[in-house]
């Protein structure tokens, strides 16, 4: 059987379904999510309409449901989560993950972290990716990010009620 590598849709869909599991693993409230581009983002995941941003450019909370002070590693952990995704599902398919680009979210990491020095930088970093890593490869949070994708793929954005039950969803029942 040919292996088969992910369709720059698909790895998008994957790539921001990452970012909304983390999210929500981590106590944020996960509003929206889509795959259709912008000109500035191919994807964008979780902004609560017209509330304040707390990652410029890719994610919103809702002031009422998301943690007073999210902590660097979580935010780091959160846009790391993206680039895992995408390299988990190559893994998955059995492909190279190489052409996976860091992209935006991985600058953005870097760029938070840039005034600390250099070990305790890469250490974060690392640290991030590994959690990311980890949250990911939990069989039921691969799932649900497997039917986030899917969805994604069919309807282009997710939102709401219907976001928040496959975010809820408990496989295993």
């Amino acid at each position: 059987m040919r292996k088969k590598r992910p369709s720059p849709r698909e790895s998008t869909a994957h790539h921001e379904a990452g970012h909304a599991i983390v999210a929500h693993h981590l106590g944020c409230y996960v509003d929206f999510c889509t795959i259709e581009a912008t000109e500035s983002y191919k994807g964008l995941a979780f902004r609560s309409k017209g509330l304040r941003q707390t990652f410029r450019g890719a994610v919103d909370y809702n002031s009422r449901e998301r943690p007073e002070d999210i902590l660097l590693p979580d935010q780091l952990t959160h846009l790391y989560a993206g680039v895992v995704a995408q390299r988990l599902l190559c893994t998955k398919r059995g492909v190279s993950s190489k052409r996976v680009r860091l992209g935006l979210d991985i600058r953005q990491a870097r760029n938070i972290v840039r005034s600390f020095p250099i070990k305790e930088r890469i250490e974060l970093l690392n640290a991030a990716e590994k959690h990311a890593t980890e949250l990911l490869a939990i069989t039921q949070n691969w799932q649900k990010l497997e039917r986030i994708a899917a969805e994604l793929l069919k309807h282009g954005h997710l939102e709401g009620l219907v976001l928040e039950l496959l975010l809820e969803e408990n496989l295993f029942d």
